[in-house]
């Protein structure tokens, strides 16, 4: 935690970049490894640009990764959520969801993890994808443990 809160260099780290009409992971790949073990400290911190801009027509309006400031209806892939926001969701491999679906902007302090290893998997919080241009950027450290193995 203190290597984190210090700003030191991360045991690992990753551009995430967050297509508006599909999704990503740490680490990439079409199946990844489980990454985030119990007791490592993450960090995911955003960029103001890139944008997604939701919708096709030149005046539809584009988003950073925390949303339009509006809580999704039912219908929604994540309901309750904001809407057009950037949704982390943690996955074990191979045995499925671990908690509920979160914005991905909630972890923009060094946060530990305590659960079963993750694989994370980032999605957009829009129930019409297709119409969706534009990425976000964000970047994820993680600091191990002494015991991590």
């Amino acid at each position: 935690m203190a290597a984190c809160n210090n700003h030191l260099a991360a045991d690992f780290s990753q551009v995430v970049e967050i297509p508006g009409g599909s999704g990503a992971s740490v680490p990439t790949g079409t199946n990844p490894s489980n990454v985030l073990l119990d007791g490592d400290v993450f960090l995911l911190l955003s960029s103001p640009h890139p944008q997604v801009k939701i919708g096709a027509w030149p005046w539809d309006p584009s988003y950073l990764p925390d949303d339009n400031g509006a809580a999704a209806p039912a219908g929604w892939p994540y309901p309750g959520l904001n809407q057009y926001s950037a949704v982390l969701r943690f996955n074990n491999n191979p045995t499925g969801w671990v908690g509920a679906p979160i914005r991905a902007t909630a972890f923009g302090s060094c946060t530990v993890w305590s659960g079963p290893p993750v694989r994370l998997l980032f999605g957009v919080n829009d129930p019409i994808l297709s119409d969706n241009s534009g990425k976000w950027w964000l970047s994820y450290y993680q600091y191990f443990p002494e015991n991590h193995n």
